[in-house]
Formats: C-alpha cells, structure tokens, sequence
C-alpha cells in the first residue's frame, strides 16, 4: 500500500482518495459546512490551526482538510513522494 504525506505528521493510503479539491469554492466551503452539521461525513481538520487550502474526499466518506494546495498534493503524488 502506497500512502501520500497530506499534512504534518499525517499520511493517507493513495488508494483511499476519491477526489481533491481547492478550499477556495464558496460552493465547497458551504457543502463542508452543510455535511459537517448535519453529520453526514466525519470531517478531520489536519491544519493545525493554519488557513485550511484543500479538501481531500475520501472512499470511505471521510473528508480531510490539509492546509497543503491541491497542486502541491498532486505534486507529491507525480514525483512518487510516497511513502
């Protein structure tokens, strides 16, 4: 199994990512919002108090926040920076 460094201290199996998206969308920040409050997903905050930058959707439902850029995450991915 292959996991990608998406956050200090923080690792995820490459093959547990459904999709990656820009927190920047007010579109994505409101569906964050709605599925957190109505406990539909279990949201994991990884940006350790730092400005939240991506959302990392998950197989299994969860939904991780990074304060890493999608770019710099597909970055570590295509240079094979996996772990």
């Amino acid at each position: 199994m292959q996991c990608m460094k998406f956050a200090r201290d923080a690792y995820i199996p490459i093959d547990k990512i459904e999709y990656m998206v820009s927190y920047n969308s007010s579109a994505v920040k409101r569906k964050i919002r709605r599925l957190k409050a109505e406990g539909l997903a279990e949201v994991i905050d990884y940006t350790y108090g730092q400005k939240t930058n991506a959302v990392i959707f998950l197989t299994t439902g969860k939904i991780l926040l990074t304060n890493n850029t999608v770019d710099k995450l597909v970055e570590r991915m295509e240079k094979g920076n996996i772990f």
